[in-house]
């Protein structure tokens, strides 16, 4: 069977998102997109770090490049995301996890 691309996962995408406060804020938004869809949706380590479920590791570098914004545009984006509670950071000496705080909520079945 040939591969069909979007087969290696999926994320939760709710109506709701159209209310979100920051939806009209185009850069907070796709970085928001972003990090829901670079979340682990199961734990991992990284050089000795344990990366949890709703985590990933990133250079903020990389992070403004994948997102399509600049360094500046991509921190202004993280702090609204924490200021709401949607998210928070811890910087490491091999990049920055981001956590989605809710990512259950956001992205579990049941």
């Amino acid at each position: 069977m040939a591969r069909v691309q979007g087969e290696n996962g999926y994320i939760k995408s709710y109506r709701s998102l159209l209310d979100w406060e920051w939806f009209t804020d185009g850069n907070t938004l796709r970085t928001w997109i972003y990090i829901l869809h670079r979340a682990n949706y199961e734990p991992s380590r990284f050089r000795g770090y344990e990366i949890g479920r709703g985590e990933f590791i990133e250079s903020m570098a990389t992070m403004a490049n994948n997102i399509g914004v600049t360094p500046k545009q991509l921190r202004t984006a993280l702090n609204h995301l924490k200021s709401t509670g949607e998210i928070d950071t811890q910087r490491t000496n091999y990049g920055t996890i981001v956590k989605v705080l809710k990512y259950a909520v956001y992205q579990d079945t049941d």
